[in-house]
């Protein structure tokens, strides 16, 4: 599935194995490592290993819907992630969680790719709540979320523990309710 909008470089593409090399060039920073969760989590450094392992389960979750796993394309090229997990089809509500190579933050690269997984979740899988938690030290993602019209739902103290700093940090949880949604993706495409 391929998910864009009509004459925008950026797309959302289901990720493939083709992905692994650039998906670890750009996964492959501490920064973007530490605000994934660092080594519990999202290990550093970031190997296409890693990157194939990680593309092997999102595809096998796919499958049956389980999990959507794009990969964020610039000109063909997978400059970072998107997905939509912890789906809910009885509820109607899930999760989205994003990251990009910190070559492209700032550049509107993951606003495009997150209203295009907004898209997907609200429209395509009929949801009507999409979650985020954010770790409450990346302030840059809780006011980016928040500019994209989400709400801080909530505050997990001390949720997560980061092994390699001997610390616990918090989480921010953010939500939007699909009543909340500005449909400001008309010219969106998707394609099977």
């Amino acid at each position: 599935m391929r998910i864009g909008i009509k004459g925008d470089e950026v797309y959302l593409e289901n990720v493939s194995m083709a992905d692994a090399e650039s998906i670890s060039k750009n996964a492959n920073d501490l920064e973007v490592s530490k605000n994934l969760g660092g080594t519990g989590h999202f290990p550093f450094p970031y190997a296409v290993s890693d990157a194939l392992d990680f593309i092997r389960k999102a595809m096998d979750l796919y499958v049956n819907m389980q999990e959507l796993h794009f990969a964020i394309k610039l000109n063909g090229h997978a400059i970072g992630m998107a997905g939509i997990f912890n789906i809910d089809y009885k509820n109607q509500k899930c999760e989205i969680g994003y990251w990009i190579g910190r070559t492209y933050w700032r550049k509107g690269y993951g606003k495009k790719a997150v209203i295009l997984l907004m898209h997907t979740a609200f429209e395509s899988l009929q949801m009507n709540k999409i979650c985020a938690k954010v770790f409450a030290f990346n302030s840059g993602s809780v006011t980016f979320l928040l500019k994209l019209g989400f709400k801080i739902e909530g505050r997990m103290a001390e949720d997560y523990f980061f092994e390699e700093y001997g610390r616990f940090e918090d989480v921010i949880i953010l939500s939007m309710l699909k009543k909340e949604y500005k449909e400001g993706t008309a010219n969106v495409t998707i394609e099977q």
